[in-house]
């Protein structure tokens, strides 16, 4: 079964290349922290990935590496408009 999620995955993984991360709304560090090694490891991928909070998330989770490439919807709904680049 275990080999079989991982077939799954890496198929999805090969037809898009284009990826959006969103956390559920007030992310907190597990929200956060997740969304942005998935986003490293799609990066690493080859892919075009971004993560976008819906809202802002507490300022102590600013030491997180990558937390400065996340996107706050609520406050820049311009910049997140990621697949019309």
């Amino acid at each position: 079964m275990k080999d079989n999620l991982i077939n799954e995955f890496d198929s999805l993984l090969k037809k898009s290349k284009n990826t959006l991360i969103i956390p559920h709304k007030n992310p907190d560090g597990d929200a956060l922290g997740s969304s942005i090694a998935l986003n490293f490891f799609l990066i690493k991928k080859g892919h075009n990935s971004l993560v976008i909070s819906p809202n802002e998330y507490p300022s102590f989770l600013n030491w997180l590496p990558g937390q400065n490439k996340i996107i706050n919807f609520s406050l820049n709904q311009k910049k997140s408009d990621f697949f019309n680049r």
